[in-house]
């Protein structure tokens, strides 16, 4: 039988110490790839942060001069602002108001050639009509014409628009042989309305 025999002359301190030679060797070239990659990651995040950095200072002058435009317009917000506010109440108003001059030449296509109107007080829903007529049947003729739903010689829009009329006074004048009167007429506001 043959017992192969390996038999290492070397002694142990000198194969520890190539061992360690080894060791050395192939530690410092890991460490020296770790510190290539190191610098090379460093260098990246070093690069990708300055580029970062520069945008960031091209982004915060851009919004800097945003900030500038938007304060420019200060003044015109405030003045867009008012007249908003002033359109919605101007249009309120003309929304909710009654237009008196269909009252007026409702009332004056309503009244006879020989009946003349001298002064209206306008309150609301009544109005208060003074004048003179040539008779008395004038003056009734006047009230019956405001009180026809079917007047044809006004608007047609306004048939309705007055709803009662009563006579409150009529006297002779005497200076000139005419009939004064003071009627009071209540009407209908919302036909008077866009």
């Amino acid at each position: 039988m043959d017992i192969p025999l390996d038999i290492n002359l070397i002694p142990q301190a000198e194969v520890q110490k190539q061992e360690e030679v080894r060791v050395t060797k192939f530690s410092t070239i890991i460490t020296i790839f770790i510190l290539f990659v190191t610098v090379g990651v460093t260098g990246y995040f070093l690069y990708t942060f300055s580029q970062l950095d520069t945008q960031n200072k091209g982004l915060s002058e851009q919004v800097t001069n945003l900030y500038a435009k938007i304060n420019s317009q200060a003044k015109v917000e405030i003045n867009a602002r008012n007249l908003d506010k002033k359109y919605n109440s101007l249009t309120s108003i003309m929304d909710s108001r009654s237009y008196y001059s269909m009252l007026l030449t409702e009332t004056k296509a309503r009244k006879p050639d020989n009946l003349e109107i001298q002064g209206m007080d306008v309150k609301g829903g009544m109005a208060t009509v003074t004048g003179k007529a040539d008779t008395y049947i004038a003056i009734s003729s006047f009230i019956n014409n405001l009180l026809d739903k079917k007047f044809t010689t006004g608007n047609p829009k306004l048939q309705n628009l007055f709803t009662s009329v009563a006579l409150n006074s009529v006297e002779l004048a005497s200076e000139d042989g005419r009939v004064k009167f003071l009627i009071v007429v209540n009407f209908d506001t919302t036909l008077l309305r866009p």
